[in-house]
């Protein structure tokens, strides 16, 4: 499944985004293996959007279920780079759109 936030992830909206998300992969049945997050149009990811994310992608792992994110590997890269968070730390994968 492949869903698209149009927003920011950030402190007003990560409980929003978070029951989405969560309502979105639900929505695929129990055959759902793979959520894609489309990244590009999220522009901005708080610490309370990271936290959000992370919650999303427990919840999922516990399913069998892999959360990835496209789009925005750089972005996300140098913001890990500047925060000492090594790549093992992330709960979810990144691919290439």
């Amino acid at each position: 499944m492949l869903l698209r936030f149009n927003s920011p992830v950030v402190f007003f909206n990560a409980p929003y985004f978070k029951r989405e998300v969560i309502a979105a992969a639900e929505a695929g049945g129990p055959s759902l293996k793979w959520f894609v997050l489309d990244m590009l149009p999220i522009t901005m990811v708080d610490a309370t959007g990271l936290y959000a994310a992370e919650e999303v992608a427990d919840t999922w792992q516990e399913r069998g279920v892999v959360l990835a994110a496209a789009g925005r590997q750089t972005e996300w890269r140098i913001w890990a780079e500047s925060r000492q968070r090594a790549v093992r730390d992330r709960k979810f994968i990144y691919i290439r759109l």
